[in-house]
């Protein structure tokens, strides 16, 4: 398990005063508002980052599964999987994993821009 700067801190500071990591990791956590939770059903999803892969990112912790959401529940929060889309390099070769969850986390939704697209020549030929 990677440690951030701030849990090595953290951990430094308990270790030195006697506690166990395991213990420190626990403080860590539980001091945490918004890493390590999950998400619930019953809301809106919160904001997908290229970090979605990672279980101390913001709330991206499946709702009812002990696991981060995975690719392609990233890419229909996303609306991605609703369009043509292919993850491959100029060359034909699958992009690697970080820099994938770095267009899903990072893109905005397809459906969005399609939204506001459709409102802009909508206003634009009412102008005219």
């Amino acid at each position: 398990m990677g440690y951030s700067k701030c849990q090595i801190s953290n951990l430094s500071t308990e270790i030195i005063h006697g506690h166990k990591p395991e213990i420190c990791i626990n403080i860590q956590i539980m001091s945490s508002k918004t890493a390590y939770k999950r998400m619930r059903w019953e809301e809106p999803c919160p904001t997908i980052t290229q970090n979605f892969i990672f279980e101390a990112s913001d709330q991206k912790v499946h709702p009812t599964q002990t696991r981060v959401l995975s690719f392609y529940e990233a890419m229909i929060v996303q609306s991605i999987s609703d369009y043509s889309y292919s993850f491959n390099n100029s060359q034909g070769k699958q992009i690697s994993k970080s820099l994938c969850a770095q267009v899903i986390g990072e893109s905005v939704p397809p459906k969005l821009i399609e939204i506001i697209c459709t409102n802009i020549l909508k206003i634009n030929s009412n102008l005219f």
